[in-house]
């Protein structure tokens, strides 16, 4: 058997097998390697597989060419015989100032509640909503409190108790300091 067949064998049982097939492995690779271990086991190829697949894009970024770019490197990648049914749900991204008197706010309502200052990150950013708010001049506050163990968004997601707590602490403080705006 190949190395990247053995790989894929791993893939299927190990998370770090994993990290390690996506890293070495480009998709039409990949493609055809799954391909010969399902006629290898006598698996039809009626229904290879089926995926959801999102990808983040940023202030200044087209979602339609990115999702027409990506459709191409799909395609391209198929073995031969091979389908591709491709459909997407587009959203333009976002970004608030973090200088924005709000925004400001609520990581001193967080540092209050939370003993330390938030982490700034980007993250996502095309939820469609905040699209509309950055349109009409309106910051959105968007947090979250989910830890590398709760696998956020993966099949076994989970949320500590601790990190719910630290949300309720967080969102009463945020709430009591926004309400000394008017």
């Amino acid at each position: 058997m190949s190395e990247p067949l053995e790989k894929y064998r791993r893939f299927i049982h190990d998370a770090e097998a994993s990290v390690d097939y996506w890293v070495d492995i480009p998709i039409s690779e990949f493609g055809e390697d799954v391909c010969r271990l399902m006629d290898e086991q006598g698996v039809s190829r009626a229904e290879l597989a089926r995926c959801d697949l999102s990808v983040r894009v940023a202030p200044g970024q087209d979602p339609a060419t990115i999702s027409s770019a990506l459709e191409t490197l799909l395609r391209g990648a198929l073995p031969a015989g091979a389908e591709l049914d491709y459909s997407a749900v587009l959203a333009s991204p976002s970004r608030f100032d973090p200088a924005l008197p709000p925004l400001k706010i609520a990581r001193g309502a967080m540092a209050r509640a939370l003993g330390r200052e938030p982490a700034l990150l980007r993250s996502g950013g095309s939820l469609p909503i905040l699209v509309a708010f950055m349109e009409r001049g309106i910051p959105a506050i968007v947090s979250g409190f989910a830890l590398p163990p709760d696998n956020f968004h993966s099949p076994d997601e989970s949320f500590a108790l601790a990190s719910l707590d630290r949300g309720r602490r967080a969102a009463r403080a945020l709430f009591e300091d926004l309400a000394k705006l008017r």
